[in-house]
Formats: C-alpha cells, sequence, structure tokens
C-alpha cells in the first residue's frame, strides 16, 4: 500500500501558491482555511496558529528561548502567508495581533459562510465535466479531492450521491464502455473508481490472451492423417459427417440436434470463443485428443477437437466471423469471448437488462440476460437449421423437422410416407407454424394507380438543368436544359455555357412554344429541393457545408437539436448570471425592440466543427463576430457585450422558447446591453479599456485596440477585437499574470496559441524563425459557394494585355436582367476579405474589377472568375515572414501606371511595405486626379506611400520591438522624375498644376521619416498592384513580397 506523500513548500513558493490559487475573498473562507493548513502542517508550523507561545522568563532553560525564538521566525513566515492571502479588511491592525488572534477573529467574522464555502465546492463539482485533453484517471481523482473537501466541511453524501455525481461528470464513450465492462451497478465510489480505470484499459492481442502454460499443453497441433501443421484438406472437410446404420436392412436411423437460439452467451472471462458444433465452421483444424487444450471454472479441463473460423448469422442480417474458435461438443453453451470483441473493434451499450454491441457505428447483435447469463438473441435467423450428427439428442417436433429436411413437402406426401410406413405419428398443426411457407406464399398488393397527366398542353411544363460536365462541347458549352410537356410527353433542350443562362433558356422556350401554340404555360415544376438534402450520399466529394440554421424553429427541429439546445441554454444562462434584464410591464408610448436567436458553428483549421454558439440579439442592429490574432495565446471574453452598462431604458420581447409562463406578456427591461444593440459595442469597449488600465496597460496612440506594458526588459501587448483578446510577450509569468486579471475581472475562455483565425490559418517554424500566413479553407468556402471548386486553375489572376472599361457593360434592358442574376458584388467582397489579409497578389486585378458593381458586363464578369481560377490554384500559398538572418527593417516599394483606366483617363497607384521579407501594408488604386505626365503619376503615387510610412513607422516605434525604425525608412521607386521632384523642391513648369497636398512628401523626407530611392522596374516588386503582367515576372514579384509555398508537414 502507497503512502501518502506530502509536498514540501518553501515561504516563497507557499507565498506564491496562496496568493494565485487560494486567495480569500470572504464566502470562500472555509475552502481558503484547508489550503493555509496544509502547506503549515507540510512545514511543521501548524503549532503557530493553533496556540501561541509566551516570552520565556529571564532564569528559563536555554531550549526555551531557543524555542521562542523559532516561534518568533515560524510565525514571521506565517504572518506572510496571511498577509499576501488575505485582505486588510479581514486581518485587522496585525501589529498588535499573532497569528493565533488573526485566524480567531476570521473565524469569528466569516464562520457563516460555511454553508457558503459548501455550495462553492458543490458549484464545482456538478459544473465538473471530463476534458477532450484530459486523462480519465486525472479526472477521477480531482472528483474525488473535492468529495473530501465537502466533508471536511461537515456535508455527508451517500456512497450512491457521489457514484451519480461521479458517472455523470463523464462522457458518453467512458459512460458506454464502462457500463458494459460492469455486471452490475454499484454503489461504492472506490469500487466504481477502480471499473472505470480497469474498463480502458487496452485489451491485449489475442496472441496474448493464451499464456505459455496453455500453449504446452496443446501440444502438437498437426494434422493426424497427413503430419501438415496447417489447416489441410483433411481437417477442411467439414461435409463427412457419419451416419449411423442399424442391422435391420433398408432402414436409416438419423441422430438430429437441434441448435437453440439461445446457445450463444456473452464471457468476460472466456479468453476464446467456444463452439459445440461444427455447423458454421468455415474452416478449422484437427487438434490432438491426447491431452486438455482449456481449462475453464476452477481448473477443470476440456478438450477441444478442432479450432478454425466460425460465421455467426445474426437477427440483423450481418456475419459475425469468429476467429480462432474452439470445436468442444460437451459445451453446454456456446461461448463468444468479451476481450476478443472489443480486440476486434466492437463495443457496448448497455441499456436496461440488455447489451447492445456495436461496430464502427454499426449494430450486431444484442444479449439479454437469461438465468444469469446474457444471451445472444439469434430467434429467427436463418442460421437456426437443425443439422445431422452422429450423437443422439432428443427431438422436440418429428412433424416439423421432417417437413424441413424434405424440403417444405406438403401434407399429402407426408401421407405417402405415413402409409409406407417410413414415419412414425405426425402432427399437422405445425405446417401452419413454417414461416418459410407462409412467406413463401405471400403476395404482393398491387400498388396505386399513377397519377393521371394533365389533360392539355402547357398546363405543367417539367424543366431541369443538367451539368457541368468534364467535356465541353463545341462552343464551350457545358450545361443544357430540358423543358418537357406534361400532356404529349414533348421535350426541348437548350445548351448552355453557364448556369446563370437557365432563364434566359426559358424565356426563349417560353416565346417559341407560346407563339407557335398560342396557349400560354400555366405551370413550371421544377426540383426545389436544396442540394443539402443529398449530402449523405456524397461519396467523392468532401462536403464543407454548415448547415446553421437561421431560425429557432430551425434549430430545434433539426437533427443537430441537442447541441443548439445546450448553446441556447449557456447563453440564457449568460444572461442570468450578468443580470442582463428584468421581466416587467411595457410603459405606454414605448416600443419593444424584437429578438433572435444567431446561431454558428465554430471550425477548426481543417473545417472540422468544434462549437456550436447560441447568440441572443436584438432585432434590426448589427452584431460582428470576428478573430484577430498577430501572435502568442488568444483569449476569448464570453459575452463580452453584457459587461457593458445601460444609460437609459430599453425594451426588449422575451427570448423565444425561453418565455416566462407566468408573465408572458411582460417584456424585458435591459439593464445591461446585448448584442445586436447599437451601444453594446461601445459601452463594452469603455468598460475593458477602464480595467485593462487598471492592471497597468497603455493604449497606443496610433492603434486603439492595441496596448502595450513595458518593464524593464519584459514587454507585453495585448490586442483587443470585439471579445476576443491576443497576448504577445516575451515572458510567460507576465503572461499568466495578465491572463489571471482578465479572468478575474470577466468570463474568459483560454484558446492557448492561436492556430486559427479569422478564416486564417497560422503556421509558426521556430526553427527556420518565420511565420505563415494561409487562407486556404476560407478560398475553399467561397470557391464553393461561386461554383468554382471545379473549374480550371489559372496561373494569373488577371490575363496579361486585357482592358476593362464601361463599355463592355450591358446596355440593353435584356442583357441588365440577364447580369441582375450574377452575384458579381458579392463575389467582389469574398474576394476582397482575402485580399485585405494575405493576398496582395490579387490587389490591382480586384481594384479594377470592383469598379464595374453597379452595372457589370459578361466581360467583367469572367474577369472575376479567372481571379476565382487563380485562388484555386494558389489557394495553399503563404504570406511568409522571417526565414532570414537579416535585421528587421520595413521596406517600401511604389509604382504607377500612365493613364490605365479606358473611361476616365485616371492612372493606377500601388505600393507596398514589408517587413522582414513580407507585406504588412499595400495598396492598389485608381488615382484621384488625372496626371499628364508619368512622373506626375509616380510622384502622386510615392506621395500616398510617405504618409503610409509615417504611420508604419510611429506605431512601429510605440511596440519597441523593431529598432531599425529609428531610421528612415526606404520607399523605392522606378520614375527618376519622380525621385528628384521629392528629393530636391524645386519650381518647374511641368509641375506647377500638381496639387499641393502631394508636396507633403518634401516636408516628411526633410524630417528624417522617409528616404526616397531609385530602383530598377524589374527589381520593383510594387509592380504587379498596378498592371498585368506575365507569369513569371507575376510569380517572381508575388514571391518577393512573401507569397511562397510551405511544407507544413514538418
Amino acid at each position: 500500500m502507497s503512502k501518502s506523500v506530502i509536498p514540501f513548500y518553501t515561504p516563497e513558493e507557499s507565498l506564491r501558491l496562496i496568493n494565485c490559487k487560494w486567495k480569500l475573498t470572504g464566502q470562500n473562507f472555509p475552502v481558503w482555511k484547508m489550503h493555509p493548513d496544509n502547506v503549515l502542517r507540510a512545514q511543521g508550523k501548524l503549532y503557530v496558529l493553533e496556540k501561541p507561545v509566551s516570552r520565556p522568563e529571564g532564569n528559563s532553560p536555554e531550549r526555551d528561548f531557543t524555542q521562542y525564538f523559532k516561534y518568533l521566525a515560524d510565525e514571521s513566515d506565517v504572518m506572510s502567508i496571511l498577509i499576501f492571502s488575505t485582505s486588510p479588511e479581514f486581518t485587522g491592525d496585525l501589529r498588535v495581533k499573532s497569528c493565533h488572534e488573526v485566524v480567531k477573529d476570521m473565524e469569528n467574522q466569516l464562520g457563516l459562510y460555511k454553508h457558503t464555502g459548501k455550495l462553492l465546492i458543490m458549484q464545482e463539482i456538478f459544473s465538473l465535466k471530463l476534458k477532450k485533453d484530459q486523462s480519465v484517471k486525472d479526472h477521477l481523482i480531482e472528483m474525488r479531492r473535492l468529495f473530501k473537501c465537502l466533508s471536511r466541511l461537515g456535508y455527508k453524501m451517500t456512497q450512491e450521491e457521489l457514484v451519480y455525481l461521479m458517472w455523470f461528470s463523464l462522457t458518453k464513450e467512458i459512460q458506454d464502455t464502462a457500463s458494459a465492462y460492469m455486471k452490475e451497478p454499484k454503489n461504492d465510489v472506490d469500487k466504481v473508481h477502480e471499473d472505470i480505470l480497469a474498463s480502458l484499459e487496452p485489451v491485449p492481442a489475442p496472441a496474448d490472451l493464451m499464456d505459455t502454460d496453455l500453449i504446452d499443453e496443446l501440444g502438437d497441433l498437426s494434422c493426424p492423417e497427413c503430419g501438415s501443421e496447417d489447416i489441410c484438406e483433411h481437417s477442411m472437410n467439414i461435409d463427412q459427417i457419419e451416419i449411423g446404420l442399424p442391422d435391420a436392412p433398408g432402414i436409416f436411423t438419423i441422430d438430429c440436434l437441434i441448435t437453440s437460439y439461445e446457445s450463444w452467451v456473452i464471457d468476460t472471462g472466456s479468453g476464446n470463443h467456444i463452439c459445440n458444433h461444427l455447423q458454421g465452421f468455415t474452416r478449422r483444424k484437427t487438434l490432438r485428443k491426447d491431452r486438455p487444450n482449456l481449462r475453464v471454472g476452477e481448473g477443470t479441463p476440456l478438450i477441444a477437437e478442432a479450432v478454425g473460423s466460425y460465421s455467426l448469422s445474426l437477427l440483423s442480417g450481418l456475419v459475425l466471423e469468429l476467429d480462432n474458435c474452439y470445436y468442444i461438443p460437451n459445451m453446454i453453451k456456446n461461448v463468444l469471448s468479451f476481450d476478443l470483441l472489443v480486440y476486434q473493434g466492437f463495443y457496448y451499450k448497455y441499456d436496461y437488462k440488455m447489451i447492445s454491441v456495436f461496430k464502427n457505428n454499426i449494430f450486431y447483435f444484442k444479449a439479454t440476460p437469461v438465468n444469469g447469463l446474457y444471451t445472444v438473441n439469434l430467434q429467427d435467423n436463418s442460421s437456426e437449421i437443425y443439422h445431422i450428427s452422429k450423437r443422439s439428442k432428443d427431438i422436440e417436433d418429428q412433424t416439423y423437422l421432417w417437413h424441413c429436411r424434405l424440403g417444405h413437402i406438403n401434407k399429402k406426401r407426408v401421407e405417402l410416407l405415413l402409409k409406407g410406413g417410413f414415419l412414425g405419428t405426425f402432427d399437422y398443426k405445425s405446417f401452419d407454424n413454417c414461416e418459410s411457407c407462409l412467406s413463401g406464399k405471400m403476395t404482393k398488393q398491387p400498388f396505386n394507380k399513377e397519377n393521371e397527366r394533365d389533360t392539355d398542353l402547357l398546363e405543367i411544363i417539367h424543366t431541369d438543368v443538367c451539368g457541368p460536365f468534364s467535356h465541353v462541347a463545341r462552343g464551350g458549352y457545358r450545361y443544357f436544359i430540358t423543358f418537357t410537356d406534361d400532356f404529349s410527353r414533348y421535350g426541348y433542350v437548350y445548351l448552355m455555357r453557364h448556369k446563370s443562362e437557365s432563364f434566359e433558356r426559358f424565356r426563349e422556350f417560353q416565346n417559341e412554344v407560346q407563339n407557335q401554340l398560342g396557349r400560354k404555360i400555366k405551370f413550371l415544376r421544377r426540383v426545389r429541393q436544396e442540394p443539402d438534402r443529398y449530402l449523405g450520399f456524397l461519396v467523392s466529394q468532401d462536403s464543407r457545408d454548415l448547415n446553421e440554421p437561421t431560425s429557432h424553429g430551425e434549430a430545434v427541429s433539426g437533427n443537430e437539436f441537442e447541441q443548439w439546445q445546450e448553446a441556447m441554454k449557456a447563453e440564457m444562462q449568460s444572461m442570468y448570471d450578468n443580470q442582463v434584464w428584468e421581466l416587467t410591464d411595457l410603459p405606454q408610448h414605448c416600443r419593444a425592440v424584437g429578438r433572435k436567436w444567431v446561431f454558428k458553428k465554430k471550425t477548426d483549421m481543417d473545417g472540422n466543427v468544434h462549437t456550436f454558439k447560441a447568440r441572443l440579439v436584438a432585432k434590426g442592429f448589427t452584431q460582428t463576430h470576428a478573430y484577430f490574432n498577430y501572435e502568442i495565446w488568444q483569449m476569448d471574453v464570453k459575452t463580452a457585450f453584457l459587461n457593458g452598462k445601460l444609460t437609459e431604458d430599453v425594451y426588449m420581447e422575451q427570448p423565444e422558447g425561453f418565455e416566462d409562463p407566468k408573465n408572458p406578456n411582460k417584456v424585458c427591461k435591459l439593464l445591461k446591453s446585448i448584442y445586436g444593440l447599437k451601444q453594446a459595442s461601445r459601452s463594452w469597449n469603455l468598460h475593458f479599456d477602464e480595467r485593462i488600465k487598471e492592471f497597468g496597460f497603455t493604449k497606443s496612440e496610433f492603434e486603439p485596440c492595441v496596448y502595450t506594458k513595458f518593464s524593464g526588459s519584459i514587454v507585453t501587448f495585448l490586442v483587443l477585437y470585439v471579445d476576443d483578446i491576443l497576448l504577445i510577450g516575451n515572458d510567460v509569468p507576465t503572461l499568466q499574470s495578465v491572463k489571471s486579471w482578465l479572468s478575474k475581472c470577466f468570463q474568459m475562455k483560454d484558446l492557448g496559441e492561436a492556430a486559427y483565425i479569422l478564416g486564417i490559418k497560422i503556421y509558426r517554424n521556430r526553427s527556420k524563425r518565420l511565420i505563415g500566413l494561409s487562407q486556404s479553407t476560407y478560398i475553399d468556402k467561397i470557391l464553393k459557394k461561386f461554383r468554382m471548386d471545379e473549374s480550371k486553375k489559372g496561373f494569373i489572376p488577371m490575363q496579361h494585355g486585357i482592358v476593362l472599361s464601361k463599355t463592355q457593360c450591358p446596355a440593353s434592358s435584356q442583357d441588365q436582367d440577364k447580369m441582375k442574376s450574377v452575384p458579381y458584388a458579392s463575389a467582389i467582397g469574398s474576394i476582397m476579405y482575402a485580399m485585405l489579409c494575405t493576398r496582395p497578389d490579387v490587389a490591382y486585378s480586384v481594384s479594377v474589377t470592383s469598379r464595374y458593381q453597379q452595372n457589370p458586363g459578361e466581360p467583367h464578369w469572367v474577369a472575376v472568375k479567372n481571379i476565382h481560377k487563380y485562388l484555386r490554384r494558389t489557394k495553399d500559398m503563404f504570406l511568409v515572414f522571417g526565414g532570414s538572418e537579416e535585421e528587421i527593417s520595413v521596406t517600401g516599394y511604389s509604382d504607377a501606371s500612365f493613364q490605365t483606366d479606358r473611361d476616365d483617363f485616371r492612372s493606377q497607384s500601388g505600393y507596398v511595405f514589408t517587413l522582414n521579407g513580407g507585406a504588412i501594408s499595400w495598396k492598389s488604386s485608381k488615382q484621384d486626379t488625372i496626371a499628364d505626365s508619368t512622373t506626375e503619376a509616380e510622384y502622386t503615387t510615392t506621395s500616398d506611400a510617405a504618409k503610409q510610412a509615417v504611420w508604419l513607422r510611429n506605431f512601429l516605434s510605440d511596440l519597441r520591438v523593431v529598432a531599425s525604425v529609428s531610421r528612415p525608412i526606404d520607399i523605392f521607386c522606378d520614375n527618376s522624375g519622380a525621385v528628384a521632384q521629392a528629393k530636391e523642391p524645386r519650381e518647374h513648369h511641368k509641375s506647377r498644376h500638381v496639387l499641393r497636398k502631394y508636396h507633403l512628401i518634401r516636408e516628411i523626407i526633410g524630417r528624417g521619416d522617409v528616404r526616397i530611392c531609385k530602383i530598377p522596374t524589374e527589381e520593383n516588386v510594387a509592380d504587379p498592384l498596378t498592371k498585368t503582367l506575365a507569369r513569371v515576372k507575376h510569380e517572381a514579384h508575388a514571391n518577393s513580397i512573401g507569397m511562397q509555398y510551405l511544407d507544413t508537414s514538418t
């Protein structure tokens, strides 16, 4: 029996543990009192709290003074623990009190909280659940620790109640496994603890289940006829069944054995499958009969005549293959080994008086208790037939037996056998109970008559669209649409290049048939079911549709009702805990805002759902859900907006599904802000700003969502985006203290190191010192949304030399109606999100195509689809930072294309700034004014880039992590005239008309913020932001700003 070891803590460790974990808040006094007692008991200083030691008299022995001085030193340590783990209002004036007096005062003052301490521990017990990454052993130990704490506080619970609490804290899978292991319910915590851990131990392989002694007893397993040690033709001949012939000639005596459907039982103590008959063996090997092969019970030896594979046909229609099944004729019952089934991947679910066996979520069979044994239900199974054996057995029903053996003959033929004296007495009633005969004589009733078709032409037209096809027809057709008249069954087929042409083809068909027949189409019938109806039948594609419900009714009626119900209950519990509202009557002349449920499934970097989240919002307002991350750790504020306070009266309808049955007509008077209110985000931000500044953080002057804290060489950053928090720093204890502070102020969720934020996958290779950002999952989503997931792959985002203009916009109303069905603006917006985050290589193509959102034409839509094709090929690219030993510095590049817009002759500007090899800021846009020369266009772009460089320099200087920003930021430009204009201010007749605001770059250069440098055109990486390039140049420039492929397997 292992001895319990009490850990020893130094005074410094004691202060740290109690200050961090066991801080006295008043109500937790009973729980808090136990922790200092345990620490002081381990250090041998508990006597300081129990009884004070008075100063000895002058003539006292020396050992009394030694003991007294030791007491003073120990009391100093204990007093330090009390000071750092309590507040001044609980300790009083410590200068005139001993530790014993301080604790006594606490007990007198806080002893009333003993009941509250019980409630706190009970709350922790009921809320404790097994986590995914937590071992079952550690979880059970934590549960039992809480049970002991509750017992120390004087609250006694029965063993049955403790078992229930421990059981319901486990996951459903663990409960099923443990239920199958335990034969009967137990009301002892220790035994249930042991059984749960034992049920989770790995089951040894079948070879390991047979000990060496048993292998020795098996002896030689060779065939008695040919001597082979393998299964041979002699041992495989299962059709050799001996039939005994009596002395009377012409008469056969056949002994028959009936296999009962109750003959297979599940045994948890058996290491092998055992069968008492040969029927069902697909192959077998004969064993030696001169020594026992197996032992059962108290050691009784059994002789197995053969071993092989047995096929057990189950009632579910499946066949259970039993390998290494022993044939022992003397066994009364057939035995299924529990351990071997578990090893093969089967698992059990225990219900009331029944065990159900599954594998890969497929039901195989069930077993019910019969005479104390769990017997497999094989009734009505096809394997329940009678087989011939040389052993004599009692036959319960000879009539039914001969009826089956003779091919289910009828009564007349049986009477002929009776007259011939071949059979004995017969019971003809058994013929009426033969299920095979009854089912064979059943006839299928005719189906209902088909619905009559319509009685006239064009009453109903059936239509459907087919495609896209992998092979493109002549003319670029990949789809076709059919129209079939219900009355005449006459059909029309129209080819289409794009599925969006469906309505246009219908109008063409409608005009044709109505002009020919002089009738009008009355009904158009098409397949209205959305594609997600067939999600369960997809076998060749990986479906990523999250199927998020759009209303409360849809959530509670779907297949995921339980998950959404739990999410709504958690949201409502947050509302109750934060006292967001109180029910009241709606005042006159006031109007209650509506409410709605917003449902969201959160996924990981692979698109797998890991969290179901329900949010109660006020109708008519906007809610923002987003994540933001830069580096190390991420935290989430639970129901962040509920922390803000309202200064005006706002009334809301009661939440759907959670109305108060006693006061259904009352409304909720909001006491705190709620998601959906316009003032909610502002209230939350003010409250957070106030609390985080109390911890010593300072808001950045140049980015209000960034907070900094510097303490010597320790640097800590905090980034807030709505309710998501990023912690960045170089000292782990400091970051832990920030986490503790935030958890104290708000209800927090620790998400650890960020790996997937805002649809952005973050890859970090610490050995190579690089970080990569990718939006492959998001790009897959938008490709599937706009049906481009099976398109061809493009090499560049926009074809080199292509020119778009307003002249390509549709002019006629018919063309405009055709383009209204094209999701042009939605496609641009989806691509723009990726462009702003991680894809600067598509900035120019997005800038050009976004100009025609009001009235896009067919060429514009083709250009947008080309961007999708390019993203499909490059979706796995990363925006990479680092990977080199060079100094971290910011570098800018600017470029302009002269009068590229064919509509207003304005030029295109583009600039990009890189930090440690990756782009951190970029822009591609049309200039506000018309430039009359390339120099003016380049000069305008460089001026805009210089203003962005000033902001970057100030922001990075505020962070104090990029030392190179103390020097001017280099901006490279490939136009000599623009460089000269910026460096050497002078009047020139060609530049007198330039707007004064663009000359700000001269002042920026003069005060040392930036430096303009000349660079060759072929080395200017901002070139793809202003024009289309050939594939080789485009890929080279994209790689220069950090667009690379990474091997994430390492």
